[in-house]
């Protein structure tokens, strides 16, 4: 799966895990060397949550990125 960074000029791959060595050669095989590979979770079962609940889950979200030793949050809600 492929997407449009949040930087211009990005890109965003998903692939399987197991897949992630080959997905890289193939992307410097592009001339694309400065791209840089990070495992994130996706969630396959999105949780719809009324809208008070995830504002509020938003709200916890958002303190806990704050903090400096937190390096990034996932969740698997949706509204």
């Amino acid at each position: 799966m492929f997407h449009q960074g949040d930087e211009d000029g990005t890109s965003i791959v998903y692939c399987d895990p197991k897949e992630t060595g080959m997905m890289c050669d193939a992307v410097r095989s592009m001339g694309h060397d400065n791209m840089k590979n990070t495992l994130v979770w996706v969630s396959k079962a999105p949780m719809e949550v009324p809208e008070e609940d995830f504002e509020k889950n938003m709200d916890i979200i958002e303190a806990l990125e704050e903090l400096d030793d937190v390096d990034s949050i996932e969740h698997n809600m949706s509204n």
